[in-house]
């Protein structure tokens, strides 16, 4: 693309000439502009022997082309109204289309691995199993943020995640294959499944009240004394009813903001929406009753998946809680990586039956 747009005249006439010889030579056919491109995209049929022309970077152009093509489309044309060489790369999980033309060429090779991202997220999506925690980690970069550096990650932490959120982890509940006993080693239940271990089994209750309350106290701790006062797992006063929030802020101005914590299984990412949805209806009627009151109350959650998923809603919240963004950014990655630690502690205490500690 940078030598057919060059602004060196002298490059770009030697570059086209060399490209019409190739597609003549290897392809045995007029070089015309229609030829040319589809030759370029691999669309062009060429003679197993390749005319018995030695490879050219043309040829590495089209093979080039024609392995990206198994993965997600590109093509070569040129625009009808300027003339301008383009190349067309489509987007598969967004199931759209990028143009790079020969004035945004610059963009060529962020858009190529783009698409190429997309390509192997919707491959990992698409998987039964696997898939389910595909989407919802690359809701935010937090999720991920220790895979770069290991940043807040212990060893014992990299070496777990990875293999739980692929749903890979050695269980009674994953075995693919023969008739051995599925059932939960701990509580019995029907299938020892990684969200059934993690999430589920109240032989670990008290390693869950740990996740949850580190969420929560970190939190609390980045809340600035402007916002208003906090109280942490108390009721609401001037109500009847018996509901303890995790996080209770009572603004300067008087009004209310109820948040709750909870770490749901990543099962999609379907699974974060209707957590935060059944916290909201659960605090709702606080809500209503304080409204009778003359007070003036809004209630949201902190939504943190098992395996280290950050809803991106939580952000919103945040900003609601007056935490910084600059702390907030450290803060995200620190509690995705912690909320791992924890969950790690709990898989392997429920095979060991040996407590662990962080």
């Amino acid at each position: 693309m940078k030598m057919l747009s060059s602004k060196d005249q002298l490059v770009r006439e030697a570059a086209s000439q060399s490209l019409k010889d190739a597609v003549r030579k290897k392809a045995g056919v007029d070089p015309t502009d229609d030829n040319i491109f589809a030759y370029l995209s691999g669309s062009l049929p060429v003679p197993r022997s390749g005319g018995g022309v030695a490879g050219s970077v043309w040829s590495n152009v089209r093979a080039a082309c024609l392995r990206l093509n198994k993965k997600f489309p590109v093509s070569w044309s040129r625009c009808s109204g300027t003339g301008m060489i383009k190349i067309t790369i489509g987007h598969i999980s967004s199931r759209s289309t990028t143009t790079i033309t020969q004035s945004s060429r610059a963009y060529l090779f962020r858009q190529l691995k783009s698409a190429m991202s997309d390509y192997y997220l919707e491959r990992i999506s698409a998987k039964p199993d696997q898939g389910k925690t595909a989407a919802p980690v690359s809701l935010h970069p937090a999720s991920s943020a220790f895979i770069a550096d290991g940043s807040f990650t212990r060893f014992c932490d990299w070496r777990f995640i990875h293999r739980a959120r692929l749903g890979v982890l050695p269980l009674n509940g994953t075995r693919r294959f023969g008739n051995q006993v599925r059932k939960c080693r701990r509580c019995g239940f029907v299938v020892e499944s990684i969200p059934h271990v993690i999430n589920h089994c109240t032989s670990h209750s008290a390693s869950w009240n740990l996740r949850h309350n580190e969420i929560q106290d970190r939190i609390v701790r980045a809340i600035p004394s402007r916002s208003g006062t906090v109280t942490v797992n108390r009721r609401v006063p001037d109500t009847t009813l018996p509901l303890r929030p995790d996080i209770v802020v009572r603004r300067p101005d008087g009004s209310l903001l109820i948040i709750d914590v909870t770490v749901p299984f990543e099962d999609r990412v379907e699974a974060l929406v209707k957590a935060r949805r059944i916290k909201i209806n659960k605090y709702q009627p606080l809500v209503d009753e304080l409204a009778t009151k003359g007070i003036t109350a809004s209630v949201d959650a902190i939504i943190v998946g098992a395996l280290g998923s950050w809803d991106t809603c939580n952000d919103y919240v945040l900003g609601q809680l007056g935490v910084s963004r600059k702390y907030a950014t450290m803060m995200r990655k620190i509690i995705c990586a912690r909320t791992i630690g924890h969950s790690r502690n709990i898989y392997v205490s429920h095979i060991t039956g040996s407590p662990q500690s962080m």
